[in-house]
């Protein structure tokens, strides 16, 4: 059976990252740890006063987006006509996941490649990169940034370049 520490070293070998883990075994000491909490006291608390107040700041952008109540009931499903309103040779970006759009990266009228990144949805404290499909220019944005977006929503438009 794998001990952590060779689960762990696998694992860093298969992260592409520049970081460096340095994995050692050691025996968790309860009397160690009281102490080391005890030394780093102030700074664990000045963490945790701005950890709050992050997160104080981050329920109040909820409230004033109107993104604090619960809804009684789901949002529709994305109506599948609604891409009727594409412009000449358009084709949409849709949503990957419900959540909210945290960064648009990208502006309207921009020549973008296959990959560049175009805006980023945050669900469930993850972020999701949405980037573009094809080669093309981005014609239009059609959400916010903090707006809440659904599953397959159309959140830009992008005209291919001719191959």
């Amino acid at each position: 059976m794998p001990t952590a520490a060779s689960t762990l070293e696998r694992i860093a070998k298969l992260i592409d990252a520049e970081a460096h883990l340095d994995i050692t075994e050691e025996t968790f000491r309860l009397r160690d740890y009281r102490r080391f909490l005890a030394e780093n006291r102030d700074t664990i608390a000045a963490f945790k006063t701005r950890q709050q107040a992050a997160f104080e700041e981050e329920r109040a952008r909820w409230e004033a987006a109107g993104q604090n109540a619960i809804a009684p009931e789901l949002p529709d499903a994305v109506d599948a006509g609604a891409d009727a309103d594409l412009p000449p040779g358009g084709e949409p970006i849709a949503c990957p996941v419900p959540g909210s759009v945290w960064k648009i990266a990208a502006e309207p009228g921009r020549t973008v490649r296959a990959g560049d990144l175009l805006l980023v949805v945050e669900s469930m404290k993850m972020e999701i990169d949405v980037a573009a499909h094809a080669d093309g220019e981005l014609v239009e944005i059609r959400c916010a940034e903090g707006q809440a977006v659904t599953l397959g929503q159309t959140l830009a438009v992008i005209v291919p370049a001719a191959a």
